[in-house]
Order: C-alpha cells, then sequence, then structure tokens
C-alpha cells in the first residue's frame, strides 16, 4: 500500500499541520469536511479561524481496505480547485509567498492548502516527471469569488515551474505547458501519429496539447 505524505496548510493563521496516510482501518475522514458552510458566505470573518480549525484537524491515520475505499472520499460541500505541482525543494518559498499575497490583498479563503508531496517518475505528460514533487491544492467555497485567488496561485506556482493537475482547473494552453515539461513534444509527436484524425480529441486536449495534424488544416 502506498503512503502519501500530506499536509493542510492554513496561510491565514501561518499553520501548517502534517499527516501520512498509509491507511488501515475503516474509513473515517481523511479530510476535514466543513458543515454549515453558509459561514462561508454570511459571516466571512470567520472563514480565518474555521480553517485554522480545519488544518489542526489533520492527522495521522493507518487503515488497510481497498483502494476505492482508501483514496476515495465523499465531497459533501461543494467547491472549486486547482492544484499544481512544483520541485518540492521550493514548497516553502511557494507556500510563503501565497500567504503573502492572500494577506496583502485581504483575499477570503474558504479552505486551507492542500500540501502533498510524491517521488519523482519518468513518465513523459507526469506532473512527477523528473523530480522530487510538492503538491499545493488551492480550493474555494463555490459561492465564493475564486478566480482572483486561482490566477494568484497559478502565477506563483507557475513562477517555481508549476505543472497543473491535468484534471482540475487552470487555465494554460500548450504553448504555456511546453516548456513545463521536457518530453512534451514527444508525447505531442506520439499523439499525432496514432491519431492523426484527433479521433479521441476533444477540446480541452486541443487547448493543452495542440490539435491532431488533420484537425489543424
Amino acid at each position: 500500500m502506498p503512503s502519501t505524505e500530506r499536509a493542510a496548510w492554513s496561510p491565514s493563521r501561518l499553520e501548517c499541520h502534517c499527516g501520512s496516510s498509509a491507511r488501515s482501518s475503516p474509513s473515517t475522514a481523511s479530510h476535514w469536511r466543513p458543515r454549515g458552510t453558509s459561514t462561508r458566505t454570511r459571516l466571512p470573518s470567520l472563514v480565518p479561524p474555521i480553517t485554522g480549525l480545519a488544518a489542526r484537524a489533520m492527522s495521522t491515520r493507518e487503515w488497510t481496505d481497498l483502494s476505492p475505499s482508501v483514496f476515495a472520499s465523499p465531497r459533501e460541500v461543494r467547491f472549486h480547485k486547482g492544484e499544481f505541482a512544483i520541485p518540492r525543494e521550493r514548497s516553502c518559498e511557494a507556500l510563503r509567498e501565497i500567504g503573502r499575497w492572500i494577506r496583502t490583498h485581504d483575499e477570503r479563503v474558504s479552505f486551507p492548502l492542500e500540501v502533498r508531496f510524491a517521488a519523482a517518475d519518468d513518465i513523459w505528460l507526469s506532473t512527477a516527471q523528473g523530480r522530487e514533487t510538492c503538491y499545493v491544492a488551492f480550493h474555494q467555497y463555490h459561492r465564493m469569488a475564486y478566480r482572483r485567488y486561482f490566477q494568484a496561485c497559478e502565477d506563483i506556482l507557475g513562477s517555481y515551474g508549476g505543472r497543473p493537475h491535468w484534471g482540475k482547473m487552470h487555465a494554460l494552453d500548450a504553448a504555456a505547458l511546453r516548456p513545463r515539461y521536457p518530453h512534451f513534444d514527444d508525447f505531442a509527436a506520439l499523439r499525432d501519429a496514432l491519431d492523426p484524425t484527433g479521433l479521441f480529441a476533444n477540446p480541452y486536449l486541443d487547448c493543452v496539447l495542440g490539435p491532431a495534424p488533420a484537425t489543424a488544416l
């Protein structure tokens, strides 16, 4: 069973609470899930102490079970989410910079940052390709404004060579992604050879990989 180092970091309170999950007993929640989230929109001044409580709620748990029970959990609160992968050794700098931005812009952030770490791998478009990696995930309650905060996180993490999670929110296209992946063009060439007509393409893939040869004409 793989083990994942994970932390919840509350930038508004400068707190970081760490844990690991190589889980082994029936699933209690591995993430704090707030209830009564109208507090986020009706009483925004309570957001910082709530996120601090969320960060402190993280604790080390271990249990063993089937993968769906270990790695999936109910999502009772709707939110927007983005996540970027940066070099592990730059993680402290990046988190401090996000914290400074939040404080100087008086941004109301309704969730702690989630931080986790992974080993390097050699998969061409893996976010951990070629480097020990820190993942920084940022969230915002779905009824709260999120675009300015998400753009700031994207810009800050991007300045550290950040690679976006392929299945979460980001605004990058192929031109922006290419320099972040040493094998980006190798993958695109393989895609072009195997699917020249774009049979398996869609608007998102056209954006992040560029259009297939036949559809680019």
